[in-house]
């Protein structure tokens, strides 16, 4: 074993001519385990000098530091737990795996926002240009004046429904065949769209069997008919033709409030022989 560590103490001494006892020095039991403690006495640092237990095994076993050890000192603190964490920790859930799912959900939520910003930057640019089609589109296909005619007709009120409204009337019977009623089908919209929750607008489509009773009571025999009764469905004026829209809102407003109208056609009893009512 001393072939391995060494020339003894005792050897080292005479090879000095000093004798053993005058070196003042206790002789070392060179017992492996003696020179296993003094190898890692020499060879480890002392405690004062360590910062951690852990880097004493790592100078001692020549492993790498554990993950967490640092240079630096101390491993940062953890995290702390979010809200809903802790609550899954109460719950003797894992936190770990809540904090996954908030994860998951997080970069879900992104995506969904990175979606709509790129939509919303897609429509900033491409909704104008849409807008401009659908202009000349609209511009170059006109709504047919027999669509708008027939649409008003579709969702006039019944008789019914004019006797119980209170509100005065304005009755118009048209034709496919008019080209009058055409010219005037895109006024006669425009004045539902602005009075129609005050005034009944009734559409007649003289030209249909289904309204040749109403057609005869009326006596219908010049188209477009055009006829205004008041709140209590008592025939104003009738006008027989093309009648301009301003005539026709002028009147309107009389009616709405009660005064006399400031344009007038024919009377009832020149149309059909003396019948005043709807």
């Amino acid at each position: 074993m001393a072939a391995f560590v060494g020339p003894s103490v005792a050897a080292a001494a005479a090879s000095r001519r000093q004798p053993l006892a005058a070196t003042g020095r206790r002789s070392l039991s060179l017992s492996p385990y003696s020179v296993n403690r003094l190898t890692l006495r020499t060879a480890l640092p002392r405690p004062a000098q360590c910062g951690r237990p852990a880097r004493v095994y790592a100078a001692a076993s020549g492993d790498e530091p554990p993950p967490h050890a640092t240079d630096g000192g101390d491993a940062p603190p953890a995290r702390p737990l979010s809200a809903s964490e802790a609550m899954a920790a109460r719950l003797g859930k894992d936190p770990a795996e809540e904090r996954r799912r908030q994860e998951a959900a997080a970069t879900i939520r992104d995506a969904e926002l990175a979606k709509e910003l790129r939509r919303d930057r897609m429509l900033a640019v491409v909704g104008p240009l849409l807008g401009a089609v659908a202009y000349f589109v609209v511009a170059a296909n006109p709504v047919s004046p027999l669509t708008i005619l027939h649409a008003l007709a579709a969702s006039s009120p019944t008789p019914e429904v004019v006797a119980a409204s209170d509100r005065p009337t304005v009755m118009e019977f048209f034709a496919d065949w008019c080209g009058v009623c055409r010219e005037g089908a895109a006024g006669l919209s425009e004045l539902e769209s602005r009075y129609g929750p005050d005034v009944n607008f009734v559409v007649v489509d003289a030209s249909d069997e289904a309204n040749a009773a109403m057609v005869d009571e009326w006596g219908v025999d010049g188209i477009p008919r055009l006829v205004l009764l008041d709140r209590k469905g008592q025939v104003l004026t009738n006008f027989i033709g093309k009648v301009p829209k301003e005539i026709i809102a002028e009147d309107i407003v009389a009616m709405l409030a009660g005064k006399p109208l400031p344009n007038k056609g024919l009377d009832l009893a020149s149309v059909i022989g003396g019948a005043d009512d709807y």
